[in-house]
């Protein structure tokens, strides 16, 4: 099979030079050196606030316990002030428990935007909930009976955890919207912070919003709520600091990391983006005891976005090749095989991704061996989806999978179907170690403004992948985050 799969490949192309590759031009860091001299908080203060905040937040912990006796609503009211000021990490089992007493009571809810709450927190939780929970504020037209803006905005939160085929949902959201649009351009809501929450709402809803930033924005919000809690605004307030410190410190580690590498004088090219990859994985993980695996998250998907740039927007096919099979091979002598610039990247991998493991083992964690492979295999999926573009649409595909035949296919979209199948149906440490090929059996690739122009993109039919609320209804249990977030990409990739 390796043979016949060897005899379709086409010979190596000529070297080109820098004029003649297709790629653009990223604008140059806006952060630059910034992190390594800027500190918000000296250490002191921060012993301080530290101190403080945890003073605070034991006394909070009895008020939650003590939360079990009261009211739902207050008892709702409680758990969503303390997620949206991103103080939750703080209380996970005390939440938890009340969450689980409210689930296990039933349906309590008298009015619309306590129900609404209860479903959005009881489905965030993870526990089952039945959306039936609303019908009994729909008409038999599918309106809904209540017209309050309050609770209208709290069913267009709740409705974006629903999951596919909860029509009752997908109605109630839609009535919503078209309520609070209407409301809003007719200016019925007085100017109030419920005004200020149905315009950001309508903007990002709540479930989608990531947590550091909805927990900035709602300290102002809570500070101008007449029944906040003292205690919990002065504890958010706190605890953002404190975090804050802690993810400069971050940064500034990264910083000299980054310029440790002078990837920049090897990869002009390429987008310097280190310190938005670190926001970005603040969306993953925020918490203070992941400090270390954000640093590592930020470095993974650093290289990840250089590898983006080099397949898509500078190497040739035969390039992507050269690097695809280095990567496979995971040593240094694979280097020597390489063209310049792909080899200094590809060493700077090599020795980062050693620090990596050799922390890992320092730590204890049996995970450490996973760094390379999944370095390898996000490396392997940009590769795939960007090679899959370069055939025709007429041309046919042999794809392989650990160099067994898959399918023989005929569309980018049919490529991109099997993939998505294969990895749906793995788990976390099948998917690691599969490696994937992909031969065009047909000689005549094409340039890529050829392709894009004989291609009638409106006529593919593309897998459309559900929100990320139902991924783990609608894929297995065992389907590893990692890949959904790699498939995100990957589609985008594809699609753009």
């Amino acid at each position: 099979m390796a043979a016949s799969v060897e005899s379709h490949r086409r010979p190596h192309p000529p070297a080109m030079n820098d004029n003649q590759r297709s790629h653009g031009f990223h604008h140059p860091t806006v952060w630059g050196d910034f992190f390594l001299g800027f500190r918000p908080f000296s250490p002191a203060q921060c012993i301080s606030m530290k101190n403080k905040a945890e003073v605070i937040k034991e006394e909070l912990r009895a008020t939650i316990v003590d939360s079990g006796s009261v009211d739902l609503p207050q008892k709702l009211e409680l758990v969503d002030t303390l997620q949206r000021l991103g103080l939750d990490y703080h209380y996970g089992t005390e939440i938890n428990d009340l969450l689980c007493g409210i689930h296990d009571a039933g349906d309590e809810a008298h009015d619309l935007h306590t129900a609404a709450l209860r479903f959005y927190l009881l489905r965030k939780q993870g526990l089952n909930v039945s959306p039936d929970v609303f019908l009994k504020f729909i008409d038999d037209e599918g309106k809904i009976t209540c017209n309050d803006t309050r609770s209208l905005l709290g069913v267009y939160n709740a409705a974006h955890v629903r999951t596919h085929g909860e029509e009752t949902l997908s109605s109630a959201m839609a009535y919503a919207k078209d309520h609070l649009e209407r409301a809003v351009e007719q200016q019925t809501i007085p100017p109030s912070i419920l005004l200020d929450q149905v315009r950001r709402a309508l903007k990002t809803p709540l479930f989608r919003r990531p947590r550091r930033v909805e927990a900035r924005h709602f300290i102002s919000v809570y500070e101008r709520m007449s029944t906040r809690n003292e205690a919990i605004l002065e504890l958010a307030k706190l605890d953002f600091s404190i975090l804050q410190a802690l993810y400069c410190e971050e940064l500034r580690a990264l910083t000299l990391w980054w310029e440790g590498l002078q990837l920049q004088d090897h990869l002009s090219f390429a987008r310097d983006r280190m310190v938005e990859m670190h926001f970005w994985m603040l969306g993953v993980l925020f918490e203070p005891q992941y400090s270390y695996g954000r640093i590592v998250l930020t470095k993974f998907f650093t290289f990840i976005s250089i590898f983006d740039d080099i397949y898509d927007s500078y190497s040739t096919l035969e390039e992507s090749r050269l690097l695809t099979m280095a990567m496979e091979r995971w040593d240094e002598q694979a280097a020597e095989h390489l063209p310049g610039y792909t080899k200094f990247f590809y060493r700077k991998v090599l020795a980062t991704m050693k620090v990596i493991e050799k922390d890992l083992d320092s730590q204890g964690n049996k995970h450490a061996d996973y760094v390379k492979k999944l370095t390898y295999k996000t490396n392997i999926i940009i590769f795939v989806v960007l090679k899959v573009i370069t055939y025709t649409y007429e041309e046919h595909v042999l794809l392989m999978f650990n160099n067994n035949k898959a399918a023989t296919l005929q569309t980018p979209a049919e490529v991109w179907h099997t993939i998505l199948a294969m990895f749906a149906a793995q788990s976390q440490a099948q998917a690691i170690n599969t490696s994937i090929e992909l031969t065009n059996l047909q000689k005549g690739n094409m340039a890529m403004a050829e392709y894009l122009a004989r291609l009638k993109v409106s006529q593919m039919k593309f897998p459309v992948l559900p929100p990320r609320s139902s991924v783990r209804r609608l894929y297995p249990r065992s389907m590893p985050v990692w890949t959904w977030n790699i498939t995100m990409s990957s589609q985008c990739l594809l699609l753009g």
